[in-house]
């Protein structure tokens, strides 16, 4: 389980554990979204308020992946692609849907 409550934190829970079991520095500006990737547990797809995406591995406690601000409005909902793991999808209330490949950082409306 994971969760956010100070600003650019991530926290991991188990949740028979009245603690978090780590908590990993992931940006200076508050989280969105938060999504799991299917076929690898360890990473985790982030959306912040100020409007970039970033991709978390946990195991590591790094961030892989960090966009600049990608959107005019908030991000309402990120994926990963089923079959793709260097490609993600954004949705903004800014009407746009943005591809990011994570290896080269590039974004495509």
């Amino acid at each position: 389980l994971t969760s956010t409550e100070r600003v650019g934190v991530l926290k991991l829970w188990n949740v028979s554990q009245r603690a978090p079991l780590s908590q990993i520095k992931v940006g200076n500006t508050g989280v969105n979204c938060i999504k799991s990737f299917p076929l690898n547990p360890n990473l985790f797809l982030l959306s912040f308020k100020n409007s970039a995406v970033g991709v978390c591995d946990i195991a590591a406690k790094t961030m892989k992946f960090m966009s600049s601000p990608g959107h005019s409005e908030t991000i309402f909902d990120v994926v990963f692609h089923p079959d793709d793991p260097d490609l993600i999808a954004t949705a903004s209330y800014d009407g746009y849907v943005k591809l990011w490949r994570i290896s080269t950082s590039e974004s495509h409306r």
